[in-house]
């Protein structure tokens, strides 16, 4: 196994940025992670406008260049475990409505942190023992065409709060730049859908096996889950994510899918064995994501 340096993070996906690490295809690589809020709320007197000034949210550990990626090629991410580091869980309700408290702004005055206790995996949220299930909030690639804050989703990966990154699945990122660069972190120890409000932040590590397989991506990033393929696309408005995401999962299939089914079949097939979900709502882009079942292509594969 390879480690990342703790030490070495960043806030963006910028090609420029110095590799923290070199791994091969095929290494499994561990990753540390700061919660969102560089671990510095470290009681609920403290807030993001008096404790984190100066410092952006979002940190990940990174990046980590990955020999003989290339562009055109993706990188084949298999999420091995997810380790919580914390007796607690972080969020935040802030009056200014930024990100996931826009939507309940009008019901919050000055700006409230709240440590949640976790124990044997369980999170105690005024008396409701919530199973926590572990999820990665922010994992991408370097972009070519421009630097993209670790703040966003987009095609490279990024701030996805897709809370099905998790132990156990793949997710399949574009390579657009040499090595391809990836970093990660912002973990959840549990989240709903959409992330309104926040998830439950937390520090802890990341174990990820690493794939190059050459010369074919999708322009966007796709996860498989044990029943699933899903699709993940961003856009400002919900609408233009929505638009992406219909016309991505179609192409995906179509193409991996070629003669299974026509065309017609397929917008049948997804309508009764897709759906359309949130991943977050609560940024400046926001990200939807489709799902199939297997069940209906069982001969597909990436």
């Amino acid at each position: 196994m390879k480690k990342v340096d703790p030490s070495k993070f960043t806030f963006d996906f910028s090609k420029d940025n110095a590799p923290a690490l070199y791994a091969e295809s095929g290494d499994t690589i561990l990753f540390h992670a700061m919660d969102t809020y560089s671990d510095l709320l470290t009681s609920e007197s403290c807030k993001p406008s008096t404790d984190m000034i100066g410092v952006p949210v979002n940190p990940l550990n990174g990046p980590v260049y990955i020999n003989g990626a290339m562009p055109g090629d993706t990188l084949k991410i298999t999420i091995e475990d997810i380790i919580v580091d914390s007796l607690y869980g972080t969020m935040h309700l802030n009056h200014d409505g930024k990100l996931g408290t826009k939507y309940f702004k009008k019901y919050v005055e000055g700006e409230h942190t709240f440590k949640i206790p976790i124990k044997d995996g369980i999170a105690n949220l005024y008396g409701n023992m919530l199973e926590c299930c572990p999820m990665i909030g922010d994992i991408g690639v370097a972009y070519d065409k421009e630097v993209i804050s670790t703040m966003d989703p987009y095609r490279n990966g990024g701030n996805m709060d897709c809370k099905y990154l998790r132990k156990g699945t793949i997710l399949y990122l574009p390579v657009f730049v040499e090595g391809a660069l990836l970093s990660a972190g912002d973990l959840h120890a549990h989240q709903g859908d959409g992330e309104v409000v926040s998830g439950l932040e937390v520090p802890g590590k990341i174990q990820v096996r690493t794939d190059v397989i050459k010369n074919r991506c999708e322009s966007w990033p796709v996860l498989e889950t044990a029943d699933r393929w899903y699709m993940l696309c961003s856009g400002r408005s919900i609408d233009e994510a929505v638009e992406t995401v219909m016309e991505q999962i179609v192409e995906f299939l179509t193409r991996r899918g070629s003669g299974m089914y026509t065309l017609h079949q397929w917008l049948l097939l997804l309508a009764m064995y897709g759906d359309l979900e949130f991943c977050e709502v609560v940024d400046p882009y926001v990200l939807v994501r489709y799902g199939v079942d297997k069940s209906v292509c069982k001969d597909l594969s990436f």
